[in-house]
C-alpha cells in the first residue's frame, strides 16, 4: 500500500460564460489518498502575467466548492481590480489542490472563455421621414 501524499496537479480548468459569470470547472485525477481540504483558483490578470487568487466567489475552502470542483465569478468581479480585464478579454484560470500533506503544484491554464458585452435592444425606435427612400426607412 502507498503511502499517502499530496494531491496530484488538478487538470486544466475550464471557463464557460453562465449569463453575467465566468463559471471555472476543474477534475483532480487523485487526491494523494487522503482528502482535499481546500482548493486554490487563480484568475489571471490583465498583464497576462499574474494569476491572483478569488478568494470571493472561488474561496476553495468553501465545503460546496470542494465537492463540485466548479466555483463561479461575476464578469463585473474581473473587470475591476485587480484583474482588470476589459471587454473581450480571455478568461484563464489555473487551480492547486491541498490535503493534509501538502499542496499541489498549480495546474495549467484552462480554455479562455471570452467576455463579451452583447448591447441592450434598441428601446424608443422611432421613424425618421427624413431619411426615408423607396428602398430605406430611417430610425
Amino acid at each position: 500500500m502507498l503511502a499517502a501524499q499530496k494531491p496530484n496537479v488538478p487538470n486544466a480548468p475550464t471557463t464557460t460564460i453562465a449569463g453575467s459569470n465566468v463559471q471555472i470547472t476543474w477534475t483532480l485525477s487523485s487526491d494523494g489518498g487522503s482528502a482535499v481540504t481546500s482548493f486554490s483558483v487563480r484568475i489571471r490578470q490583465v498583464d497576462e502575467v499574474t494569476f491572483t487568487p478569488d478568494l470571493t466567489d472561488c474561496n476553495g475552502s468553501n465545503q460546496s466548492i470542494i465537492s463540485a470542483l466548479t466555483c463561479s465569478v461575476p464578469i463585473s468581479s474581473l473587470l475591476l481590480s485587480p484583474y482588470n480585464l476589459p471587454w473581450g478579454s480571455s478568461i484563464y484560470a489555473v487551480v492547486s489542490a491541498t490535503n493534509i500533506y501538502g499542496t499541489s503544484a498549480l495546474s495549467t491554464p484552462g480554455n479562455g472563455a471570452v467576455i463579451l458585452r452583447i448591447p441592450d435592444p434598441p428601446i424608443n425606435l422611432m421613424e425618421d421621414t427624413t431619411n426615408k427612400s423607396p428602398t430605406t426607412i430611417g430610425l
